[in-house]
């Protein structure tokens, strides 16, 4: 089965919020071939804006397909469950062939076109033989130069791969040196993300793991401000890691100087302020400020944006940027502070169908878990000693479970003594809380007012102590907490 390989190849594609110009060259492509021993009745070739067109496989394994291309670059091949990717140009006519026993060992092409998909066919065998050598989890065990070295190995590797076969196969120059550029920008933001992996399968705290000096001095040599390869998904990362240390680094520098940073708001409008200040070209700082709102709404979606979203709109220049972010931003709006809280409804652990609706006049701490989650497990212990210390008092403490097994769950919650209420989800990730309420992630602990208006659809975890026993508290009490202590 295809491996995932975490240091992505290069030419894996990010489409921008721009609209590419109109091709005037034939858009025909023609794929065939044969699949040895398919593992499915079909072939799908899948790109951006949903981009995809499926094959079907005769009894021999052979396809056939043609289709018009508006978007030249690069595209997914798949078949089985695994997935190649394709560089596909207006023209091209490839014939494929493929055993599924030996996926990418035997995955070669034929025709117009074919020399650059061998190409990236034998670089992702090249990222395979690499990631042998030095297994992704024995990398982060060692010290931050080991790790270093190793990396700066591989760039030089791959590097030497693209101009033997670019010249070999007399690839386009300027894909070439593309490619290499996007090597380069993959040992940026795998040193950049070292402290990370190396904390996680060591096993201590991100602030023990140590780095040289100068230790990601590489970002000084490569371009932020790179037009060329807007639609690199490596370059984006790299300009998206670099921004990143960049508004951290602000934030450090304001707290050391006594200001307050608390406000979860303000890195994201200190990192739309760099794009304003670092990029330049004007293509290239609209698609970082609306990836810089998109971060937003997806980290902070569920508290007004109203401000930062006019920030964003002083600083972007781009129309269909400015509309993608204010239509993404609206989709959240029913989530903020003081809007009516989504229903639900859900069957107890004890058969019992419990709705949001039916607890009303009481304050609502939900906890959206799973068996499965780590984290979610992390909170138990924490969860258990608020409920016990607000027992009796107007608030309601309900979990709700987005397991696919019903039967881990209730083992689960007899094993651990679960106390409040309760409820298992109707369908997973799909339930209709994890739609309602934006979900993408957990645990995810929501509090909600008497009223049955939300007080925090991303509410603090119980493990956060005092934070969350006073806004709990709040919500029951409001103005007459003073009174009530």
């Amino acid at each position: 089965m295809r491996l995932l390989i975490i240091t992505l190849v290069a030419s894996t594609l990010f489409w921008s919020c721009e609209t590419a110009d109109p091709i005037e060259e034939q858009h025909d492509i023609t794929l065939s071939g044969i699949v040895t021993n398919p593992k499915g009745e079909s072939v799908t070739v899948r790109g951006p804006k949903d981009f995809k067109v499926e094959a079907l496989l005769d009894s021999t394994g052979y396809f056939a397909v043609e289709f018009n291309l508006e978007n030249p670059g690069f595209y997914s091949f798949r078949h089985g469950g695994e997935n190649s990717t394709m560089y596909l140009y207006p023209g091209y006519e490839i014939n494929i062939t493929l055993e599924t026993g030996e996926f990418d060992e035997t995955l070669t092409y034929e025709g117009p076109g074919s020399e650059y998909n061998n190409y990236l066919a034998g670089l992702y065998l090249l990222d395979e033989d690499l990631a042998k050598e030095n297994p992704y989890q024995e990398r982060y065990l060692a010290d931050a130069p080991t790790f270093a070295a190793k990396a700066a190995y591989d760039t030089s590797q791959k590097i030497k791969y693209a101009k033997q076969i670019g010249q070999k196969m007399k690839l386009d120059q300027e894909f070439v040196e593309e490619q290499c550029m996007g090597f380069r920008y993959e040992e940026y933001i795998a040193l950049a993300d070292y402290p990370m992996g190396a904390a996680y399968y060591q096993e201590i705290d991100i602030e023990d793991i140590e780095v040289p000096e100068g230790y990601l001095t590489i970002g000084d040599e490569l371009p932020m401000d790179n037009e060329a390869m807007l639609e690199h998904q490596t370059y984006l990362r790299y300009v998206k890691s670099r921004l990143r240390t960049a508004t951290k680094d602000e934030i450090a520098v304001m707290e050391e100087a006594g200001e307050n940073v608390s406000n979860e708001l303000l890195a994201h409008s200190l990192k739309m302020k760099l794009v304003d200040k670092i990029l330049t070209t004007e293509k290239v700082k609209n698609h970082f400020l609306q990836a810089a709102m998109m971060d937003a709404v997806t980290q902070s979606g569920t508290q007004d944006l109203t401000e930062l979203v006019a920030e964003f709109k002083t600083l972007c220049s781009n129309q269909e940027c400015i509309t993608a972010v204010e239509e993404e931003v609206a989709s959240w709006g029913h989530l903020w502070e003081g809007k009516p809280a989504p229903g639900f409804e859900y069957a107890s652990i004890d058969g019992d169908q419990v709705s949001l609706a039916s607890l009303n006049g009481t304050a609502v701490y939900i906890d959206v878990w799973a068996t499965w989650c780590g984290p979610c497990r992390r909170e138990i212990p924490h969860l258990k000693d608020l409920e016990h210390d607000m027992h009796g008092q107007n608030v309601a403490f309900v979990s709700v479970s987005v397991d696919e097994d019903k039967e881990a769950w209730k083992a689960m919650v007899a094993d651990k003594e679960l106390g409040g209420i309760q409820l298992f989800g109707d369908a997973a990730w799909e339930s209709s809380i994890c739609e309602n309420y934006k979900i993408m992630g957990i645990p995810r602990f929501i509090l909600i007012g008497p009223d049955g208006n939300i007080i925090s659809a991303d509410a603090p975890r119980p493990s956060s102590g005092e934070e969350i026993r006073e806004m709990i508290e709040s919500a029951m009490y409001g103005d007459n907490l003073a009174i009530a202590e």
